[in-house]
């Protein structure tokens, strides 16, 4: 008796290496820029690392040395791995994130800032979000328009050349 050849379709029509790729690309642009700024003000992003793993642990983040800091890397890239598949997800259900990259990816970064700002981070820092800080805020409003893009435009290309 002879037995079909297994198919291997992608989990939920998800292209997992694409999805990858993006959350690393947009995790590599948001450490340059928070190293960035952070170096402006007289710190680090080895620092800013180590704070992202505090989301984890309630005050040990910075005195747990490299391991705080390798949690927050994880933390990190989990986070945009998240976002870049939110968008694989949403792109087949919404047709506006079916729209050119520039168009869908810029709704859904703000809606990614949005998000993260007023949702994410004052569950675990209520104390400090939300906050304007300024020209700060516009930027860290322009990565998340950016990781939109990203994510439209190498998730979007892949669904489209799928389909």
């Amino acid at each position: 008796m002879a037995t079909a050849p297994v198919q291997h379709t992608p989990c939920f029509g998800l292209v997992w290496p694409t999805i990858i790729l993006a959350a690393l690309i947009a995790a590599a642009i948001d450490a340059l820029w928070f190293s960035t700024t952070a170096w402006l003000q007289g710190s680090s992003g080895y620092v800013v690392m180590q704070l992202t793993g505090g989301f984890w642990m309630s005050h040990g983040a910075i005195h747990a040395g490299a391991a705080g800091f390798l949690l927050g890397c994880a933390t990190h890239f989990s986070v945009a791995t998240m976002m870049a598949t939110g968008f694989a997800l949403l792109r087949p259900r919404l047709a506006i994130l079916r729209r050119p990259p520039l168009v869908s990816g810029t709704l859904y970064g703000l809606f990614l800032y949005v998000v993260m700002n007023l949702v994410v981070l004052p569950l675990r820092w209520p104390r400090n979000f939300p906050r304007f800080e300024g020209w700060q805020s516009v930027g860290d409003l322009l990565v998340h328009v950016a990781f939109g893009i990203i994510f439209a435009t190498l998730i979007g290309r892949r669904a489209s050349a799928s389909a």
